[in-house]
C-alpha cells in the first residue's frame, strides 16, 4: 500500500488517511528543536502516539514510522495542518488547530501532550487518549518508580486512569482546558 505525505514549504508532512486495525489514522512529522516529531492520530479519536528523534530527515523518518503499514512517498505541496472538526469548545466560533502548525515548529520544543488552540479566542487545550498514555509510559518505563510499575502490572487501565487524573491536574493549574472532542480533519 502506497501512502502520501504531502509537504509543506516549511518541510513538514503529512500523510493521507490510512487504515490501522480498522480505523482511520494520519500521521504528520516536522522538524522541531533538535530533531524530528511523528505524530499519528485517529481521525475520530485524536493523538495515538508520538516519536522523537534526533534527525533531520522528516519523510525519512516518517517512512520508517509506517513501514509497517505501507510505502510513503513524499509529494511536494498540499500540506494541511491539523484541525479539529468541530469549532471552540469555549468560544464557539473559532478554529482549533494543533499549536505546532500555528508556531515555528522547528523552534518549537518537544511537547509532551499535544496542545491545540483556538483561532478567535486563543484558548488553549490538550487532547490525549489513553492508547496514548499507554504508548508513553512503554516507551519511558525507566521515568516510573518500581512500585508505580507494580501497580500497572496489577491492573493496566487503573494506571492509566491514575495517570489521566494527574495530567488532567497539571492542565487546569495552566488553565489549558481539555477538549471533549476530538475528532480531527
Amino acid at each position: 500500500m502506497h501512502i502520501d505525505a504531502h509537504g509543506s514549504s516549511k518541510g513538514k508532512y503529512r500523510t493521507d488517511a490510512y487504515s490501522l486495525g480498522g480505523e482511520r489514522c494520519f500521521a504528520v512529522a516536522e522538524k522541531v528543536k533538535g530533531g524530528v516529531l511523528i505524530s499519528e492520530f485517529g481521525m475520530e479519536r485524536g493523538i495515538l502516539g508520538q516519536a522523537y528523534v534526533k534527525s533531520g530527515d522528516p519523510l525519512g523518518e516518517l517512512a520508517g514510522y509506517l513501514h509497517a503499514v505501507g510505502v510513503v512517498r513524499g509529494i511536494s505541496g498540499g500540506y494541511a495542518r491539523v484541525e479539529l472538526r468541530n469549532g471552540c469548545q469555549d468560544c464557539g466560533s473559532g478554529v482549533v488547530v494543533r499549536e505546532l502548525d500555528v508556531v515555528d515548529a522547528e523552534k518549537a520544543d518537544v511537547p509532551v501532550v499535544p496542545i491545540f488552540t483556538c483561532t478567535a479566542c486563543k484558548k488553549r487545550f490538550y487532547a490525549i487518549t489513553d492508547e496514548y498514555l499507554s504508548r508513553l509510559v512503554e516507551g519511558n518505563l525507566y521515568l516510573f518508580a518500581e512500585d508505580e510499575l507494580e501497580e500497572r502490572g496489577r491492573d493496566k487501565d487503573a494506571f492509566i486512569n491514575t495517570l489521566n487524573e494527574y495530567v488532567i491536574r497539571v492542565f487546569a493549574s495552566k488553565k489549558i482546558g481539555r477538549l471533549s472532542e476530538a475528532s480531527i480533519k
